[in-house]
């Protein structure tokens, strides 16, 4: 909703209450001589964010201007109870009291300025711990392992920053962190060995500076892929007055193609322009050409040696097939 500041609703507010708005109009609609200013603003909800003791959590958030303070929560997202302060101001803090014990809460935040200017935010959530457990603990924690690569994920029971421990023994080595305070962190570790099996542990620190450090985990990297086999395409053609044998050439994209050129008769040529191919063929000797068929397609190849009447219908096709 926007909020609208003008002199006109500051001469207004006084007469509301006993019916004098209409007959002021004319002079309100002139005040401020010929410059008449309009600002308009937005509420705006920033750093939200909870922790939690005992039965208790306490959620804290900040406005852009002044405002009051309403704390809608509850085990569902439709909520069902609140908490509510009529100070306007813009660092709010509201304590939710009586909670149950090992369970997860849902809550959303509305900020309400003097002029009936309201934000709300998005749903957040928050966990209470068991009888006589204190700090932030982690829960859901789940390790996706690649073969050089890992990513961890888990959720705090109350806005808190991260980090990860990890290593090849319980000796760890290594620190990776999970960013800014937050309730859902993930971390992704690089640099890993293939089928090695490492130990990590996850140390969560609450606004309050309360650690909690996770036993010893463990994860195993993946084996790495083998590189797929190269394909190799060996072709033997044979050169004569006036044609190629085979005229058609069939092979697969990405293939390794090899070759084996032999003229029986006089001199030719072969010429494979799209790959940059043009080789002298000499009786009786062999030539051996190496390509790569990179992209699929139908590519002429022709003697570029003169060589007699019928040259120029020595021709074929090399034929690239899809993979």
């Amino acid at each position: 909703m926007n909020i609208k500041r003008t002199c006109r609703r500051q001469l207004l507010k006084p007469f509301a209450a006993i019916g004098l708005i209409l007959p002021l109009l004319a002079f309100v609609n002139g005040c401020g001589g010929d410059n008449p200013t309009t600002a308009e603003e937005t509420v705006q909800i920033s750093d939200v964010t909870v922790s939690v003791e005992g039965d208790q959590a306490s959620i804290q958030w900040k406005t852009d201007v002044p405002a009051d303070s309403l704390v809608d929560y509850g085990v569902t997202t439709n909520y069902g109870q609140s908490a509510t302060e009529s100070a306007l101001k813009t660092e709010h803090a509201m304590t939710l009291t009586a909670l149950q014990l090992q369970t997860t809460y849902s809550f959303q935040v509305t900020s309400t300025d003097e002029s009936g200017g309201e934000a709300k935010s998005s749903n957040f959530t928050f966990a209470t711990l068991a009888a006589g457990e204190k700090g932030p603990q982690p829960s859901k924690v789940e390790a996706v392992a690649k073969d050089d690569s890992v990513t961890i994920t888990w959720k705090a029971n109350e806005t808190a920053t991260g980090e990860i421990e990890y290593g090849e023994s319980t000796a760890y080595g290594s620190v990776a962190q999970s960013g800014k305070a937050r309730i859902a962190h993930s971390v992704q570790l690089t640099g890993l060995k293939p089928e090695t099996t490492y130990h990590y542990r996850i140390k969560v620190t609450d606004l309050d500076r309360e650690v909690f450090t996770s036993s010893d985990l463990t994860f195993q990297t993946e084996a790495k892929e083998a590189e797929p086999e190269e394909r190799i395409s060996r072709i033997n053609v044979t050169a004569r007055q006036w044609e190629f044998q085979p005229a058609e050439i069939q092979v697969t994209e990405g293939d390794k193609v090899i070759l084996t050129i032999r003229s029986v008769d006089v001199v030719h040529g072969f010429g494979l322009a799209a790959f940059r191919i043009d080789n002298p063929l000499n009786p009786g000797k062999e030539v051996v050409i190496e390509f790569k068929a990179e992209k699929k397609g139908r590519y002429p190849f022709i003697c570029t040696i003169n060589c007699g009447a019928g040259h120029a219908n020595m021709n074929g096709t090399l034929i690239v097939e899809g993979k």
